[in-house]
């Protein structure tokens, strides 16, 4: 999936002169409203507002992703509004939120919804980025900085076909954010296997009963995920983004398999 396609140029603006949330939300509302004929200024405030009542989209790190379903929207509408003092927008982290990347999506899609969402909240991962985008002075140089973030860690090599990918995850938090990473990636199909140590299931045999009596229920999870090729290199970079030096990793491994043979499909 390219967000480029759905980040609208014109829905870009750095407003120094915002201070709260309301402002904020009018603010979106002004520039996502001219791009549909189907509602005005006010009811798009009233959908971002009613949307923001249900839970913050502040995740923390002075970022936010406004985001409300419009019915018989026909596009996605995404913009990004820079606040370079900051306002107060209920962040998860308690910091004041400067980016907020915004969304307008049709209330038909579901799925594609969820893989906008995932893929703008990946591509503020990268390193430097909340720094880089409030570094620039113009809507223009935010745009040509986003594209940046969007395309940076992509595999220019140009293979065809998917390989096999396996994360093996021993640490809740991470496995959340690479079950995000794999939800952002398109063309890709995923499964996740709740699973156990091994030493969990020999403690229940007679012979090793007694060694694995006190050894505590550990969190263990497998996502394997049928990924295309040209994706992989992106895919490894995020994932050591999140967890670390995977050499160095006792809580996640990964593998990754060429494919001699692939049919069928899941939901």
């Amino acid at each position: 999936m390219e967000l480029l396609q759905y980040l609208e140029r014109d829905c870009i603006a750095i407003a120094p002169e915002l201070c709260d949330l309301d402002s904020v939300l009018h603010k979106i509302a002004a520039l996502t409203s001219s791009k549909t004929s189907r509602l005005d200024t006010d009811e798009v405030y009233q959908l971002f507002s009613d949307r923001e009542k249900m839970g913050s989209t502040a995740i923390g790190e002075s970022i936010a992703f406004p985001h409300c379903r419009v019915p018989k929207l026909d596009k996605f509408i995404v913009g990004i509004l820079v606040v370079p003092q900051g306002i107060n927008f209920d962040s998860a982290d308690g910091h004041l939120t400067k980016i907020f990347i915004f969304v307008l999506g049709p209330d038909d899609k579901g799925p594609e919804y969820l893989h906008v969402l995932s893929s703008l909240s990946r591509s503020t991962n990268f390193p430097g980025f909340i720094e880089s985008l409030l570094a620039q002075t113009t809507s223009n140089k935010i745009y040509q900085k986003y594209v940046e973030c969007i395309e940076y860690g992509e595999d220019l090599v140009g293979q065809k076909g998917y390989v096999s990918f396996h994360a093996f995850i021993q640490k809740k938090e991470l496995f959340q954010e690479i079950l995000e990473i794999f939800n952002a990636v398109s063309d890709c199909q995923f499964i996740v296997i709740e699973s156990h140590g091994a030493g969990e299931y020999l403690a229940k045999m007679p012979l090793y009963m007694s060694f694995g009596r006190d050894q505590p229920d550990h969190f263990h999870r497998l996502i394997i995920g049928i990924v295309p090729k040209n994706f992989v290199n992106k895919l490894l970079w995020q994932v050591r983004q999140a967890s670390g030096d995977l050499d160095r990793q006792r809580d996640v491994l990964i593998i990754v398999q060429d494919i001699a043979f692939l049919a069928g499909a899941l939901d």
